[in-house]
C-alpha cells in the first residue's frame, strides 16, 4: 500500500502543473529534459532503469557543477573588476565603498559580500592594506616625510596614518623606516 502510494508521489506525469513548475522553475533546459527522463525511467521499471537512472543523476549532478562554477566565474571577474579599480584609485583619500559600489554596478551590501567571500575582509580594510603596503614601500626606497608618504598614498591625516601604520605592523612609520 505504501508503495504504491510512493510510486504515486513519484509519478511526475501524474503530478499538477504548479508541482512540475516548482521542480523545474529554475532549471536549464537539459536539465527539465534530464528529470523528466529521470521520472520516466524510474516509473517505467525497464530493464537496467536503476542504471539508466544513476546515468541521469550523473548527467544532472555535472550540469549542477557547471552552474555552480558559472556564478564562481561571474563572482571573480566582478571582483577582479573591483580590484582593478581600488588598484587604480586607492591614493585617492575619496574613495570610498559607495564610489566602489557605483562603479561595480551593485549595491554596497554586495560589495561587502562579494570582499568578504573572496579576500575575507572589508573594502576599507583592503584599502588600508594596500595603501600601508605602498607606504612601507616608500618609507624604505625614498626621502620623504612620514606626513608626506601618509598624504602621497591615500590618508588625509598624517596622525591617523601613523596610528594605523603602528597597528597593523607593529612600529611606528618612521621606526620602520629606520629599521629598513
Amino acid at each position: 500500500m505504501q508503495e504504491a502510494k510512493q510510486k504515486e508521489d513519484f509519478d511526475f506525469e501524474k503530478s499538477s502543473d504548479k508541482q512540475k513548475s516548482c521542480v523545474l522553475k529554475k532549471t536549464s533546459s537539459l536539465t527539465k529534459s534530464e528529470f523528466t527522463k529521470l521520472f520516466y525511467l524510474w516509473n517505467k521499471k525497464n530493464l537496467w532503469y536503476i542504471q539508466s537512472s544513476f546515468s541521469v543523476l550523473y548527467n544532472l549532478h555535472a550540469e549542477a557543477i557547471k552552474a555552480e562554477n558559472k556564478s564562481y566565474v561571474k563572482q571573480n571577474k566582478l571582483f577582479s573588476k573591483i580590484a582593478t579599480y581600488i588598484l587604480e584609485n586607492y591614493s585617492s583619500p575619496a574613495i570610498n565603498v559607495t564610489d566602489i559600489a557605483n562603479h561595480a554596478g551593485i549595491s554596497e551590501v554586495h560589495l561587502r559580500r562579494i570582499f568578504k567571500s573572496a579576500v575575507n575582509t572589508t573594502p576599507v580594510k583592503y584599502i588600508n592594506y594596500l595603501r600601508l603596503e605602498k607606504a612601507k614601500n616608500m618609507l624604505i626606497n625614498s626621502n620623504y616625510s612620514v606626513n608626506e608618504i601618509a598624504f602621497s598614498v591615500g590618508f588625509e591625516d598624517a596622525y591617523y596614518f601613523s596610528r594605523l601604520f603602528k597597528k597593523e605592523i607593529g612600529i611606528s612609520p618612521s621606526e620602520y623606516k629606520k629599521t629598513n
